[in-house]
């Protein structure tokens, strides 16, 4: 049995297994070197960076917020409008989507207590006025976000996308 004791204490500290939610189970074998060690650590590290990513982009309308507010700030009115007008369909789905109310603001309010998301109030205007822009860091993320969809319009041809939608849809949400 492997313990987290016989590796180097700098690998150990690299990933908290309570907040990484990484089994200490998923460790090399005792006999792997040192850099076998750290190509362990590094995919770990990695993976747990690529799923906390993929929880910033869970809520149902946050591209869609990170999209609408890239050239600038808007009301919360305009920016639900600017959501409702896209067109995009859910190819999962075969469906139009639609932003309600209720499940756009959470998303907002998500965004902005993450730090995507800046939310201003002008003081001393009646009705008042509020105002949300993308924060720094957020736009990094759009940045980075266009390099996946450059290699997503490179390398995901049609086929591919039609397979996995297909599977989804019949599939049901209990596969995922």
């Amino acid at each position: 049995m492997t313990s987290t004791a016989t590796w180097p204490a700098h690998l150990n500290n690299k990933i908290n297994p309570k907040d990484a939610r990484v089994s200490h189970s998923s460790a090399p074998p005792e006999d792997q070197n040192i850099a076998d060690r750290h190509l362990h650590d590094d995919a770990a590290t990695f993976l747990q960076a690529l799923l906390e990513v993929r929880h910033l982009l869970a809520a149902e309308w946050s591209a869609d917020i990170l999209i609408a507010l890239q050239f600038g700030s808007h009301r919360y009115s305009e920016l639900l409008d600017k959501v409702r007008a896209s067109r995009v369909i859910d190819r999962r789905t075969g469906r139009c989507r639609y932003a309600q109310t209720r499940t756009f603001i959470c998303t907002l309010r998500r965004m902005e207590a993450v730090g995507l998301v800046h939310r201003s109030e002008l003081e001393g205007v009646w009705p008042r006025e509020v105002h949300y822009e993308l924060s720094g860091t957020a736009r990094t993320l759009l940045d980075a976000l266009s390099l996946a969809i450059g290699w997503h319009k490179q390398h995901a041809h049609p086929d591919l996308i039609r397979r996995a939608t297909s599977e989804l849809r019949t599939a049901g949400p209990e596969s995922l």
